[in-house]
Parts: structure tokens; sequence; C-alpha cells
């Protein structure tokens, strides 16, 4: 309840924390609907906290209301300009609406002011090949490279646009490279054994590759 919540930061926690384990707790119940006034009456509580107002936008959206979870977004945006996550979640808003375009603009302010987060990069890329294909999502990568020189996720992000548009031996050359310098990149691990094991005469690396990547989690299923 909205008491409850007051006097978790009245013992001294972090105003932040409570609301985010306390939502959690409504959304692992399936009950969000019912926290919904409490999340909101604590969220004008302190809107020096630009998460809780990105957590309350985003209970916006989960119950169904895209307009007031952007209209929050906004409120968070005209108070703390320089907050990255804010503009995270007004992309997947207006993608979710079809709005390419503002989304695109939205993770292009992320990345400016967080360009060192790849997440923010790797869903950037992703807008970008609904919208561009794969010659602009070279040049966001490019980019994001400048700051995350080397990053294996980036350079698979590339590699695996190349290996779904039917560019196989690029992708597979991209692959390789990746597992050079992060050889426990288990996508990457994944993906180049699957594709090397489509050919007898790749078949022995395509089952080292496994080989390793069931080294590093022999419990997951997915690996065989």
């Amino acid at each position: 309840s909205y008491r409850t919540l007051l006097d978790a930061v009245a013992q001294g926690h972090e105003a932040t924390t409570v609301l985010r384990e306390f939502m959690d707790a409504a959304m692992q119940a399936r009950k969000p609907q019912i926290v919904y006034g409490d999340v909101e009456k604590f969220a004008t509580r302190f809107p020096g906290q630009p998460m809780i107002g990105i957590m309350l936008a985003t209970l916006h959206a989960v119950k169904g209301d895209g307009h007031r979870a952007l209209t929050q977004l906004s409120a968070v945006e005209k108070r703390h300009p320089d907050f990255p996550e804010t503009y995270q979640l007004r992309a997947r808003l207006l993608l979710g609406k079809g709005d390419r375009r503002g989304a695109m603009a939205a993770m292009r302010r992320a990345t400016e002011l967080s360009p060192r987060n790849i997440g923010y990069w790797v869903y950037r890329s992703e807008i970008a090949y609904r919208t561009g294909g794969y010659k602009r999502v070279k040049e966001i990568i490019g980019q994001a490279l400048k700051f995350n020189p080397n990053n294996p996720d980036l350079l698979y992000d590339v590699a695996l646009y190349d290996d779904e548009e039917g560019r196989k031996d690029a992708a597979n050359r991209q692959f390789r490279t990746i597992l050079k310098h992060s050889p426990d990149h288990l996508a990457t691990l994944m993906v180049l054994a699957k594709n090397l094991a489509q050919s007898p005469a790749t078949a022995k690396e395509a089952r080292e590759y496994i080989g390793r990547a069931m080294q590093l989690q022999p419990d997951n299923p997915h690996i065989t």
C-alpha cells in the first residue's frame, strides 16, 4: 500500500528501490491494476527521481494506456532532459504504435546521452533494421564501436544480420573474429556451430564450438 511504501522510505530505504520491489511483486502476482493508485500517489511524492516517474509510465503502459504513459514520460523529460532511460521507454512505446521514426529519434537521444550502454545501441540498430535495412544497421553499429571497441554483442549484431540475410560466409567470418577476442561469447558459439554443422567439411569444427558452449552452460537444454 501507499502507507507501506512511505514507511519503508522513512526507515531509510531508497525510494526507487522500494517502488521497484513493490511493482515487481504486483507484476509477479499479475495484479498491477491493484497497486496503480498507490504507485501514482508515491510518484507525485518524489518528482525529483526520474526512475520513479519512468516506473509510473511503465505501469500506464502495462494497463494499456499508451497515451498516459507517453504524457508521463514527457513530464519526466521536462524535469530530467538528460536521463537516457526515459528515451528508451519512449522508443518502445512509439514503436508499439508503429511510429518508427519517433522511436529512432528517441533511441538516438538515448545513445547520445549514454554512448557506452550496449543495450541502447543494440535496440537502436533493431529499429534501424526495420526502417533502413542492413546498411543503416552497419552505420549505427560503426558509431557504437567507436565508444565500445571490439564489443562482442555489437559485432554479433552485425554478423547476425548478415546471417539472416543469407550472407553465410561473411557472417561466419565475423563470428570467428568475435571468438578470437571473446572465446566465451555463447550466442556466437551457438550460431556459428549451427551454420558449420550444415556441411560435412566443417562438422568437426561445429562440434568443437558446441563442446565449448556446453562447458559454459552445462545445464542449458538448448545446447545439444
